[in-house]
């Protein structure tokens, strides 16, 4: 993995770590072809880009639209 990968889901899970998420999961998908086998199925129609992180926020049963890139994933952990 590319050391601008590496820093980007570094800033990330800084981020989801800095705020109380009552109930929060986390998966981690690094582009289609990194996904776990066991969480390909959640991931399965979901647009992951290669190189760049991906957020996506489910609350209540719902999930909300991707966040993708740094500052979209910023925005939407600051309005959680």
């Amino acid at each position: 993995m590319p050391d601008e990968e590496l820093n980007s889901l570094a800033e990330v899970l800084r981020a989801l770590h800095k705020r109380f998420v009552p109930n929060k999961v986390v998966t981690l998908a690094l582009g289609e072809a990194r996904v776990h086998p066991l969480l390909r199925e959640r991931f399965a129609n979901l647009p992951l880009p290669a190189a760049e992180p991906t957020l996506q926020v489910c609350q209540d049963f719902a999930c909300q639209p991707l966040a993708q890139g740094l500052p979209a994933i910023h925005a939407k952990l600051a309005a959680l």
